[in-house]
Order: C-alpha cells, then sequence, then structure tokens
C-alpha cells in the first residue's frame, strides 16, 4: 500500500482564505476513475520542464493505444506525499497556457519549487507504453507554496526499465568538487540555468549575466554532476558586472576554498537536504532502429545506467543555511 503524508497546511481555512476550502489529496486519489477533482489539491514539487524541440511527444492510453501530439512543454512533477517517488507529468500544447500556468512565479526559479495542482484530472492518457508515467490536466495556475518534502530515499536498483521516480535526501553528508563558475544556456532564473536547453519565458539577453555553478556532487560515493543558478547565489555573491573570467586563478582556488569550508560545517551540522529524480534507462538491439529510432517496443533491453539529476540543493537546518549565508564566497 502506498503511503499518502499528511501535508501541513500554512493556510488556515479561514472564510477569506480561499485555498483553505481546498482538500489536499494524493495522485493515488488523482488516478482513481471515480476522482473528482473540484476543491481539491495536489501537492508536487516541479523536477524538470523540457521545452519543445521537433513538437510531437507519443501519448498513450490505458489499452496502450498510441497517439501523436504536438507539445510546447512538458512538465515532470514529484507528487509530494509519496514514500515511493511517484512522478507525474503535465502537457501544455501552447506557449500561453505554460505562461499562464507559471504566471505567479515568472520572475523566479521554478525548478525545484513546491506547491499545489488546483484540481487535477487524469484522462486515461500516459507519457510511457509501460504505463508509469500518468499524464495530469490542469487548467488553473500553480499555487506556490514551501512544503516540507518528507524523506524519499529510493534505492536505484529497485526502479525498473523506463521507470521514472524522484528522491528527496534529508541530512545527507555531501562533497563538492571541481567547482567552477561557467557561462550557462541563457541569462534567465526560471529554468535555474541547469541544463543546455533552457525552458525560460521573455528572457532578456541583456537582463543580467549567464553565469552558473557547475561542479560534481558526490552522495554516498556516488558521483553527478550539478550546474545551478540557485546554487550559484547561495554559495558565492555575483553582480552584474561579473563574467566567467572572474573567477579564475587564485580567485577560483579561494571560491573553492570557502565553498569546502561551507560544506564542511553543514556536514557537520544537520548536513544537506537534496532533492532530485532518476530514470532507470532502455536500450534498443541495433537491428530495430531505424534512423535511431525504435520500431519495436518488445525489443527494449534494461540497462544497467541509472542517472540521477539534482534539482535542489541546500542545508537541511535553518541553523546552517544563516551560516552559509553569513560567509558566502565575496570576489574581493
Amino acid at each position: 500500500m502506498l503511503r499518502e503524508a499528511i501535508i501541513e497546511d500554512e493556510h488556515p481555512q479561514y472564510e477569506d482564505d480561499w485555498i483553505g476550502r481546498y482538500e489536499i489529496v494524493g495522485l493515488t486519489s488523482v488516478l482513481q476513475p471515480n476522482f473528482r477533482c473540484q476543491y481539491k489539491r495536489l501537492p508536487v514539487v516541479i523536477l524538470n520542464i523540457k521545452k519543445s524541440t521537433d513538437k510531437l511527444v507519443s501519448l498513450f492510453n490505458t489499452a496502450k493505444k498510441q497517439k501523436i501530439q504536438t507539445y510546447d512543454r512538458i512538465i515532470l512533477f514529484g507528487w509530494v506525499g509519496s514514500n515511493k517517488g511517484l512522478c507525474f507529468a503535465v502537457i501544455f500544447t501552447e506557449s500561453a497556457a505554460a505562461k499562464f500556468f507559471f504566471e505567479d512565479i515568472k520572475n523566479s526559479t521554478y525548478i525545484g519549487r513546491t506547491g499545489y495542482l488546483l484540481e487535477p484530472e487524469f484522462d486515461g492518457q500516459f507519457l510511457t507504453s509501460d504505463k508509469k508515467l500518468p499524464i495530469l490536466l490542469v487548467t488553473s495556475k500553480f499555487y506556490v507554496d514551501n512544503l516540507i518534502i518528507p524523506n524519499v530515499n529510493i534505492n536505484p536498483n529497485i526502479i525498473g526499465p523506463g521507470e521514472t521516480a524522484f528522491f528527496s535526501y534529508q541530512n545527507k553528508h555531501v562533497d563538492v568538487e571541481t567547482c567552477k563558475i561557467v557561462n550557462a544556456c541563457c541569462t534567465g532564473a526560471q529554468c535555474d540555468r541547469q541544463s543546455s536547453m533552457c525552458s525560460c519565458f521573455n528572457v532578456k539577453s541583456t537582463a543580467m549575466n549567464s553565469l552558473a555553478l557547475s561542479g560534481n556532487i558526490y552522495i554516498d560515493d556516488h558521483k553527478t554532476k550539478f550546474q545551478s543558478f540557485s546554487f550559484m547565489n547561495m554559495l558565492v555573491s555575483i553582480n552584474a558586472d561579473h563574467s566567467a573570467d572572474s573567477f579564475q586563478g587564485n580567485t577560483l582556488i579561494q571560491m573553492r576554498s570557502r565553498i569546502e569550508t561551507i560544506k564542511n560545517y553543514v556536514n557537520a551540522n544537520g548536513g544537506w537536504t537534496v532533492i532530485g529524480w532518476m530514470r532507470k534507462g532502455v536500450v534498443y538491439d541495433h537491428s530495430d532502429l531505424v534512423d535511431g529510432k525504435a520500431v519495436k517496443q518488445s525489443e527494449m533491453i534494461e540497462s544497467d545506467d541509472v542517472s540521477p539529476h539534482i534539482v535542489r540543493i541546500e542545508p537541511t537546518s535553518n541553523h546552517a543555511m544563516m551560516y552559509v549565508a553569513d560567509i558566502k564566497f565575496t570576489v574581493e
């Protein structure tokens, strides 16, 4: 049985507090055929946003029948309340609908943000043929709220082929190495500059620099590449005059030394909260590929590769967070 965690609601149910009228539900409830969505809210964390490059995506119904559909953005969510790291997707076919959804956080980072989907619906469609990644429908804006994500300790060895799960590690000992300031994919903050494909809206190229902190994150001896705008701002003071060249030579060594000091302090004082997602890969027999695309779904072969993607990392304790804010690195 899946456990639906009790999410603390910071909004008291006063008559003038409209969100208090919405009942908190779990993903397993939303997926039921008789679910009624009116005045329901689903607690979630935003894990990834994919902006369309080829404008087509395959959808599957409960009978595994495939349908090709155009899209503007695909958003991967984790259900805050699942001890199994259950994920789902929301697909927007038009940019205007995606902009409306993010209207209340348009000037801040989306990735790793928590809140509620209001009145979500499920019409029996999945993003994968094995029905492991359901697609929900939403028409309301994303309701932002700082939710505490329960510990979701996912073992990569139990993830099935093609399966997607999110994790939330609390009080983790973390190592940070080979940190450097790099030029990222865009000048916006919405995508957190985490990947080479920007998913931001209406970014002005002259708004600010395009810097991000890049490095290797080690968790339980597992190495993950991580690049982030928000992680950089937590550890390093950046201004509009800075460039990647501002953090070379002795400055790079000084910055890494300060990050090492911060890392050691946080490790000894509550550790780190690390949130992300992982997917078990599949490969295809080469003879079953046409122009690089699989032509026989039955010929998928399980891959041993499980790639974790970190989306947010920060001190678990508020005391450690304040310490980091006080001593973060500043270029002299």
